[in-house]
């Protein structure tokens, strides 16, 4: 199903997926919705952040 009909029908689907992406990339990685298609906008993305070492 198309990224954009998916999140329209079901938001508790991109839930999961910035649950997912959190839980696999581990504890040193911050992961940020950045925009959301259930909220109104035109896509689902995600910001990453992996700390320094």
């Amino acid at each position: 199903m198309h990224r954009a009909i998916r999140g329209r029908l079901c938001p508790k689907l991109c839930g999961g997926e910035l649950t997912l992406f959190r839980e696999v990339l581990g504890a040193r990685v911050t992961v940020e919705r950045i925009e959301h298609i259930p909220s109104g906008d035109r896509r689902c993305t995600f910001r990453i952040i992996v700390e320094s070492v």
